[in-house]
């Protein structure tokens, strides 16, 4: 991906998290040498090679997480909790593309992408909802492992291919998160350009023809502080 103005672009990286050896197999920006890195700090050298801005935020996101002045309005979130996404719409940002990926061995090539903005905001689409505790997840990994075991012997060498990849380790592998940044940045690039983005895209790696879709409404202009950046449609 080539800027013409890299240095005029600018990103807010807010996490706390650091590299452990679950996301080497995970990430495609992480190796063994980073274990104990913070995650802000990987992304804050791959956005400084290419010559981007960068502010990092090395927390958590709460309830006093707000956007200053002059900072991006357009956020992109990855978050493992539901009860975190549910603040993403009290934070101030204008958009937030927001992408949630499967987390066993039953539904790991799963991604959603949702696109929140002041009609549709996080804490209405997840009302209701809670975070799983970890013996459900745990059972839920037990009841979704004779299915993966089936699934291995049954696939063809090709189709195994990626199976074989997770077994006895974590379930995520990285062309799952590849495909939805993809689907992320293109939400993005849709809304800059003064297009409606897509209010939900659901689907799963192994079943793309299965995808589901849904128009959301035509886009505002983004904005940075007062200053509107994006063209119109057309």
């Amino acid at each position: 991906m080539n800027f013409q103005y890299p240095k005029e672009v600018s990103f807010v990286l807010q996490d706390f998290d650091r590299i452990d050896d679950e996301n080497f197999a995970t990430s495609i920006l992480t190796g063994t040498d980073d274990e104990g890195t913070l995650k802000t700090l990987i992304a804050e050298q791959w956005c400084l090679e290419r010559q981007f801005r960068v502010n990092r935020i090395d927390r958590a996101l709460d309830e006093r997480t707000v956007v200053g002045p002059q900072e991006p309005r357009l956020a992109f979130s990855g978050l493992d909790k539901i009860s975190v996404r549910k603040l993403l719409g009290g934070c101030g940002f204008q958009y937030i593309v927001d992408a949630g990926l499967g987390a066993n061995a039953g539904d790991f090539d799963r991604f959603r992408i949702n696109t929140f903005d002041e009609t549709f905001l996080p804490s209405a689409h997840f009302e209701g909802q809670d975070d799983a505790d970890e013996s459900e997840r745990a059972n839920a990994f037990v009841e979704a492992s004779t299915a993966y075991k089936e699934a291995v012997e049954s696939a063809s060498p090709e189709e195994a291919c990626g199976l074989l990849a997770i077994a006895g380790k974590s379930v995520a592998v990285p062309y799952v998160s590849s495909l939805a940044a993809c689907l992320v940045v293109a939400q993005a690039i849709r809304l800059v350009s003064g297009y409606a983005p897509y209010k939900s895209i659901v689907g799963q790696v192994r079943n793309l023809e299965g995808v589901g879709a849904h128009l959301g409404v035509q886009a505002d202009r983004l904005t940075v502080g007062a200053t509107p950046h994006g063209g119109e449609q057309g």
